[in-house]
């Protein structure tokens, strides 16, 4: 983890959010919003990398293969599914 300063104009964000009345409420409302938007990329990346590995298991697919190499794809196949489930 790391620690970050951020300016705040206090006076235009108690205009809008009265209830953010002291420096300590301003701080967890901080907080609550940048825990939410690095949850957002979080579930946004795990869905870009589903999809990319979605992709590279169609273009495996779409090839000839050994054996191993099939085995090796049904293999992750099933990690995903008892990963995700």
């Amino acid at each position: 983890m790391c620690t970050v300063n951020i300016k705040v104009n206090e006076a235009v964000l108690r205009d809008v959010l009265p209830e953010l009345d002291s420096k300590a409420a301003i701080n967890r409302w901080a907080q609550l919003l940048i825990d939410q938007h690095i949850d957002a990329l979080t579930k946004e990346h795990a869905l870009q990398q589903a999809d990319d590995d979605m992709i590279k298991r169609e273009c495996a697919l779409n090839r000839d293969m050994t054996p191993d190499e099939l085995y090796d794809i049904i293999a992750e196949e099933i990690d995903s599914i008892y990963a995700a489930g």
